[in-house]
């Protein structure tokens, strides 16, 4: 069962390390540069519109019976037709802003139509932050293997070169030198 765990444990770490450092670099200038972290800002860009009179309705006269007016009455209803009177609607395009519709109605006919808006476009702003590549280089450290022997503890030397790293080394255990070399290439 314990090993079982360990190997289970061994293949999810090489799964994260795989991820992790199975990323394209971005070439600039002919040099490689390692993405560390894209960052997407958004911003939303106002938007004004005035759209002159549009008017696109087609007109229908439905005639109904009036009944007797006196002059006083009528006065009124004629004021009435030939006043001018302006309604206004604002409709709301979700979290993208407003439309306003203005329409002004003389004599039973639409006479005059605007269309407004104050939208906002959302805009992308994206930050690419970048790392320096690793360069060719020699690493010291050290080294410890754990065996059903004990554990063994020593130095080792390792290079790196075109994402290509060798290793080398030795441990010291039980009175005696054990030695290694190992070969690591990026995926």
């Amino acid at each position: 069962m314990r090993d079982i765990v360990f190997i289970i444990t061994i293949l999810a770490l090489s799964f994260f390390l795989y991820k992790e450092c199975n990323r394209e670099p971005i070439i600039i200038e002919g040099e490689p540069y390692e993405v560390l972290e894209i960052v997407r800002d958004t911003e939303y860009i106002p938007f004004k519109v005035v759209l002159p009179q549009d008017t696109l309705i087609k007109d229908t006269t439905i005639y109904v019976d009036v009944p007797y007016l006196d002059s006083a009455a009528m006065d009124s209803v004629l004021r009435e037709y030939y006043a001018k009177s302006v309604y206004i609607d604002t409709v709301g395009v979700g979290k993208f802003g407003y439309l306003y519709i203005e329409d002004t109605i003389s004599r039973n006919s639409i006479i005059k139509r605007m269309l407004s808006a104050d939208l906002m476009f959302p805009s992308y702003r994206d930050t690419i932050y970048l790392g320096q590549p690793l360069r060719n280089g020699l690493y010291l450290g050290s080294r410890m293997d754990l065996t059903e022997r004990g554990i063994f503890l020593g130095p080792s030397v390792m290079y790196l070169k075109n994402n290509k790293i060798f290793s080398g080394g030795f441990s010291l255990g039980g009175g005696k030198p054990y030695y290694s070399v190992g070969l690591n290439i990026k995926l």
